[in-house]
């Protein structure tokens, strides 16, 4: 009996008389292949923004080396007698950084806190300096 009704509904299949049925499967397809694209898309998406930020990290992280090499090179040439002490990175836009030098000098063997030297770098390898923070200026 289940063998007559199964040839049955596919007679009625293929003689076209069971068209809610193909629309049925029509209809579940496509909501199945549009979920599948929506997760697929989401996925996608979602990978691309995290290569990206951190590709954009490393390069804005490559450019503030970049910076401080170039600052201490050029502190040595022009300030022979002040020393570098540390470097702070105080914020990072989306182009650009502010890295900021504590310098000291050595006067009679005692270290003496110079200026602070506070310079704003940027992605594409320009930078410009603020003004100190001490009373002493370079």
């Amino acid at each position: 009996m289940t063998e007559n009704k199964k040839e049955q509904e596919l007679n009625d299949f293929f003689d076209g008389k069971s068209t809610s049925t193909i629309s049925k499967v029509v209809k579940k397809a496509k909501r199945i292949t549009i979920l599948r694209n929506i997760g697929i898309s989401l996925f996608v998406i979602v990978f691309l923004l995290i290569t990206l930020s951190l590709s954009w990290l490393f390069i804005l992280r490559g450019s503030q080396e970049k910076a401080m090499r170039d600052i201490e090179l050029f502190s040595r040439i022009t300030n022979p007698n002040i020393e570098l002490l540390t470097s702070q990175n105080e914020s990072n836009g989306v182009f650009e950084g502010i890295l900021t030098f504590n310098r000291y000098k050595e006067i009679e063997g005692i270290p003496v806190d110079w200026s602070n030297h506070v310079v704003r770098y940027s992605l594409f390898g320009g930078m410009s300096r603020f003004t100190g923070h001490s009373l002493i200026q370079n």
